[in-house]
């Protein structure tokens, strides 16, 4: 064989070699983009999840919150008519007292005629006072019915404020998924890159990558899972101590010994309307003479 014939044929082998070479990194590079696919949409899939899962649990606690609102302005609306009912209660009970029995003095020293009218003016203004002074039953009706709904008002904002653990939980694991989805992103882009150029260092960059996003996909789902637990807990606790008020049970049971008092009183006897005779001529005006 001659000299230039053994130089041709070094000159094919290493040309194989440099093939075969690339060829053997395409093939590891292929399979690193097959493995950061695979974790792009695991990614994904559990980025929408928590997505999901943080706006749902947002319009639970916005509905919480409207049910807390509105046991609120009850409550101010019970407690402005509960000032109004103080305000008919006598001010000074002591000085009361004493009024009533300076009346008691002065009757009993009063003769028969004056003690008469006196006694028909005591009865009358007791019966004034009797439908605008309200009953010691209906005021304290009234100051239990207020300490129940501040019970409630109080159980409700508990209730709403649970929902802010849940919600952080959501919010930290859905930024977690988010950054992991952003690495495999730029680890296939680098791989794609390496895969084109036959590029060793674009290939390791896409590694790290790859690396950096299975890290942050582990370490959201194990933060998130161990949140949940807590946040959950804290959560069904409060709701649990809201619904133990069965505060419609006890508004069912003041209702009805309301009605069942209304029903009691007695209906006025309605005095009979006599008719009165249309027929009657009326009287003839005086002749003019």
């Amino acid at each position: 064989m001659s000299f230039e014939e053994e130089m041709e044929h070094a000159a094919h082998a290493g040309h194989e070699g440099g093939h075969g070479e690339k060829g053997g990194i395409g093939k590891y590079i292929g399979m690193t983009m097959a493995i950061l696919g695979v974790m792009l949409a695991l990614t994904s899939a559990l980025l929408g999840g928590s997505r999901n899962k943080l706006i749902a649990t947002m319009v639970e606690q916005t509905s919480t919150a409207a049910r807390y609102q509105a046991i609120s302005m009850k409550h101010r609306s019970l407690m402005s008519q509960l000032q109004q009912l103080h305000a008919m209660l006598p001010a000074d009970p002591a000085e009361f007292d004493k009024t009533q029995g300076e009346i008691n003095r002065v009757a009993g020293s009063a003769d028969k005629l004056d003690a008469t009218v006196i006694a028909i003016n005591r009865l009358e203004t007791d019966k004034i006072l009797n439908t605008v002074t309200p009953s010691a039953g209906d005021v304290l009706r009234f100051v239990e019915l207020v300490h129940d709904y501040a019970e409630e008002k109080e159980k409700a904002e508990k209730w709403t404020e649970s929902y802010e653990g849940l919600i952080m939980v959501y919010e930290a694991a859905s930024e977690h998924f988010e950054w992991g989805q952003l690495c495999a992103e730029f680890g296939i882009v680098l791989a794609s890159i390496a895969l084109l150029i036959h590029s060793r260092a674009a290939w390791f960059g896409s590694m790290i990558f790859g690396t950096g996003a299975l890290v942050l996909m582990i370490y959201a789902f194990t933060t998130q899972q161990s949140g949940l637990s807590h946040a959950k807990t804290e959560l069904e606790e409060s709701r649990a101590a809201y619904f133990a008020l069965k505060m419609d049970e006890k508004s069912k049971s003041g209702d009805e010994e309301l009605f069942n008092d209304i029903e009691r009183i007695e209906k006025p006897t309605q005095a009979s309307n006599t008719p009165v005779p249309t027929n009657t001529p009326a009287p003839h005006a005086p002749e003019h003479h």
